[in-house]
């Protein structure tokens, strides 16, 4: 009886296929994509601002809304940065630099720098005040590039 529990069990893992884990590197190939999914998100975000801004393209209401998006994805960020997803261990389609995960709480504060900028930008929006959202818009955009400047191909 316990040699056919035994087998049914790997037999049953043998079926579940996709069920198991995938490999590491597949993992690392997906987890890249969902960065840059995120990444695309926050900028097509960033551009209704813009688009408020330079163009006078939809209200401050818009702004507020995808402002709360952009600080919603900065939260996201350092879980989709898990180690062995550097340029170096997957260089395909990938500007994550090593030093992400060597200087990894200046990378966490960056994400939360950011996750703040992105909240006073929605809160600068509810209040309408072009000038105001300007700024904050500035500070948003001064958080990307801290990030980016140092951690990013």
């Amino acid at each position: 009886m316990r040699k056919f529990a035994a087998m049914a069990f790997l037999l049953a893992l043998g079926s579940t296929g996709p069920l198991l884990a995938p490999p590491a590197h597949a993992d690392a190939a997906g987890v890249v994509g969902e960065r840059h999914a995120l990444m695309k998100e926050m900028g097509k975000n960033l551009g209704v601002v813009k688009g408020f801004l330079t163009e006078n393209k939809g209200s401050s209401a818009d702004v507020a809304a995808a402002a709360g998006v952009v600080a919603a994805d900065a939260d996201k960020i350092p879980s989709l940065f898990p180690e062995g997803t550097d340029l170096n261990a997957m260089p395909d389609d990938n500007e994550a630099k090593p030093e992400i995960w060597s200087n990894w709480s200046d990378f966490q504060a960056k994400a939360q720098a950011l996750h703040e900028a992105a909240l006073a930008l929605a809160s600068a929006a509810e209040g309408g005040d072009k000038a105001a959202i300007g700024a904050a818009f500035g500070d948003v955009g001064k958080s990307c590039s801290a990030c980016h400047s140092t951690y990013r191909k």
